[in-house]
């Protein structure tokens, strides 16, 4: 792949260690090909390999090695933790800054994670912007490294409001995420529903992987109550399981066995090709309860495609859809207010076609990526300025 030339232009170290195949990789791709490359020149370290990271155009990329911390740990198992995969990690992007003579590193996913490139780019004198991709109290080890870090990007106001007493106000930058509206300017509309031969039938979409908060199971007991209205509605899981969260996927599978839905609910796995599936739904639902979730990709991509949306009213979805304009808000946790909003829908297609008309323009106006990247350089030229001087 050719390499954009750097001479004279700000060079910006984009540490990005998920796994590349869920929304933070997905923003990060939109974020680089839309950043003015007349200006930056982006360095993109990686661990993973996730199809998020082949939408990238014209980029540098530098592999890292890979490694998994454990949710719980001593202190001193984390120290030794530290001394054998951290620390050797800081030293390598270290050593990246100084050789690539990086101007500002940017850390896509959250403090914890971006642990070694926060204190690298310390160590090197770089100025660093830490995005927050969650929305959950921060721990004791995030609120000290926390420090060390210059300016923050939230992703909705609640964290806002969750982040200010242990980290100062002017350091945190509420940008939503944004989406690249010409992705899904050529959806293959029918493709999904000719592959699972789904026909005519109306479908009732969700989205995310499968991990306990995610509101599988409520969307599958929502699924009951609107069968028993409309017996000829399809509900579609995409999704897989994250590592150690099999055993929920298995509860899940045998909840749909128990409530006998197996005609009219069907798991399709992890999907690569997300705007043709979404492009086949009739509505896209959004049901997570307890997951902190601190924006909400899908929701904005189902809106870009024009498809209503019902979704949990919780921090994240909140703040994308508006209810009774671009879709419905249910109470987290509650089937029988998801299946009644889904079935208003369902039941009334002029009322569909409204929402999902007013659902694509909210995201022209809120979340075209090309504003949000404009936001971003702002913050990083306003940095850059302030540590020259």
């Amino acid at each position: 792949m050719k390499k954009p030339l750097k001479d004279n232009k700000t060079i910006i170290l984009f540490y990005e260690p998920s796994s590349g195949f869920g929304g933070s990789s997905s923003f990060l791709a939109g974020l680089i090909n839309n950043l003015n490359r007349d200006k930056f020149y982006p360095v993109v370290l990686i661990k993973n390999s996730g199809p998020q990271f082949n939408k990238i155009r014209d980029t540098e990329f530098v592999k890292l090695n890979n490694y998994n911390e454990p949710e719980r740990l001593s202190h001193f198992s984390f120290s030794f933790f530290f001394l054998r995969n951290i620390l050797p990690e800081i030293i390598k992007i270290y050593s990246i800054i100084r050789r690539k003579r990086i101007n500002l590193a940017h850390i896509n996913t959250n403090i914890i994670s971006g642990t070694p490139a926060i204190f690298a780019s310390k160590l090197a004198g770089v100025p660093c912007v830490c995005c927050i991709r969650q929305t959950k109290p921060l721990i004791n080890r995030e609120k000290f490294i926390a420090r060390f870090v210059d300016e923050f990007v939230i992703e909705n106001s609640h964290c806002l409001a969750l982040y200010k007493n242990h980290i100062k106000e002017s350091k945190l930058n509420l940008i939503h995420c944004g989406l690249d509206l010409r992705l899904f300017e050529n959806a293959k509309k029918g493709s999904f529903r000719n592959e699972f031969k789904l026909n005519s039938a109306p479908i009732v979409g969700l989205v995310g992987r499968i991990v306990e908060g995610k509101g599988q199971k409520e969307f599958i007991l929502s699924a009951k109550e609107v069968l028993k209205v409309r017996p000829d509605v399809k509900f579609v899981i995409v999704g897989e399981a994250k590592g150690g969260e099999e055993c929920y996927f298995q509860e899940v599978r045998e909840l749909v066995k128990k409530e006998s839905l197996m005609e009219n609910v069907i798991f399709t796995g992890w999907r690569n090709d997300t705007e043709d599936v979404i492009s086949d739904f009739d509505i896209l639902v959004q049901a997570s309860s307890t997951f902190p979730e601190s924006f909400g990709l899908t929701t904005v991509e189902a809106m870009a495609l024009g498809k209503p949306v019902v979704a949990t009213n919780i921090t994240g979805p909140s703040e994308i859809v508006i209810n009774g304009v671009t879709g419905f808000l249910v109470p987290p946790a509650d089937p029988l207010k998801l299946a009644d909003a889904t079935l208003a829908i369902l039941n009334d297609k002029e009322l569909g076609v409204n929402l999902g008309k007013a659902g694509r323009l909210r995201v022209e106006e809120a979340f075209d990526i090309t504003k949000i990247v404009r936001k971003i350089e702002k913050l990083y030229t306003g940095l850059l300025l302030k540590n020259k001087g």
